[in-house]
């Protein structure tokens, strides 16, 4: 929602930055629609296709901070409505890779409330920096930043993951082969 003052910031009209995020929603619209079978075909989680997504999202939004003339504006616009596609439709999926599915109604209902409270806490402390810093490119590098502190998350959970695995698979190997 910060994108539309962002570009009245920069004297862009009304008409110029409606076309720009309508640019954006299609490059959304056309991720939903090519995406999940491409994605349904590779090798990976959906949980990397997120955190994947999720850094592009954050690179995008950064990148569209530091831009002032159209097409580069426009530009950075497409890539971060197309990877934003990319991480809504992979959510919910996420989600069905953890839960079983008759916990899934509740576990998506959970999340949905959870994000909830995350944007009712903290959006008005990213509109606190707004106004502090009277700059919108902070404030979007902050919600980058919040976006990328959720990949960070996510890696060391999976570092730490990858380590209990080997070390449970060492431990197996030495109870099943006694030296």
């Amino acid at each position: 929602m910060v994108v539309p003052f962002f570009m009245s910031e920069l004297g862009y009209t009304r008409r110029q930055t409606a076309h720009a995020l309508s640019m954006m929603a299609v490059a959304d619209i056309a991720a939903r629609v090519i995406l999940p079978p491409i994605l349904d075909r590779l090798p990976y989680s959906r949980r990397s296709s997120l955190m994947f997504g999720c850094v592009f999202v954050a690179l995008s939004r950064s990148l569209l901070a530091e831009q002032t003339s159209w097409g580069p504006l426009l530009g950075c616009l497409l890539v971060h409505g197309f990877f934003r596609g990319m991480t809504l439709i992979n959510f919910p999926l996420v989600i069905s890779e953890y839960a079983t599915l008759d916990k899934f109604p509740a576990a998506l209902g959970l999340s949905m409330v959870s994000k909830g409270c995350f944007i009712v806490i903290l959006g008005p402390l990213v509109g606190y920096i707004r106004d502090v810093t009277n700059s919108y490119p902070i404030c979007i590098h902050t919600q980058s930043l919040m976006i990328m502190s959720c990949v960070v998350a996510w890696g060391i959970e999976y570092l730490l993951n990858y380590r209990n695995k080997k070390k449970c698979q060492a431990q197996k190997r030495i109870k099943t082969n006694p030296v």
